[in-house]
């Protein structure tokens, strides 16, 4: 389907609040998402050839405290609490949804350790806090 709002004018303030991969995302001239704009996404209103590259606190930030970002990873603690009894199946699912590998002996280790330190009153909260540092770590963001 269309992914611009019915009743468009034009891109002036366009308030971009799909759930969409960025390769869905409409390119506006006059309204770049935050996140891709953090994320040195080129100019649409320029001919470029290469992105410009940039590893820069405010893309660390915005992975730890946008909105979106931890929105996403309350919906993530939300499915895989719901996929699964086992807190180890559930780490295994959770590393094989976000990185698309098994988790590393030292990730299981921290992951044990926070999920310890939630209780099972804090267990959606550790989920989403496993969630939230998945999308900050490199191998979400970088593939090889």
């Amino acid at each position: 389907g269309s992914t611009i709002r019915d009743g468009t004018a034009n891109d002036y303030a366009y308030e971009h609040d799909a759930a969409l991969r960025s390769v869905y995302l409409p390119a506006l001239r006059n309204s770049l998402p935050e996140i891709l704009a953090t994320f040195d996404a080129a100019d649409p209103s320029r001919t470029t050839g290469r992105r410009d590259l940039g590893t820069v606190a405010p893309q660390a930030l915005l992975l730890l405290n946008h909105p979106f970002v931890l929105a996403q990873a309350e919906a993530a603690a939300t499915r895989v609490l719901a996929d699964s009894d086992s807190d180890a199946r559930r780490l295994e699912l959770a590393t094989l949804r976000v990185l698309g590998r098994h988790p590393l002996p030292a990730e299981r280790a921290l992951a044990d350790g926070l999920l310890a330190k939630g209780g099972p009153d804090g267990r959606h909260e550790a989920w989403t806090t496993l969630f939230q540092a998945l999308f900050s770590c490199i191998d979400f963001r970088y593939l090889e």
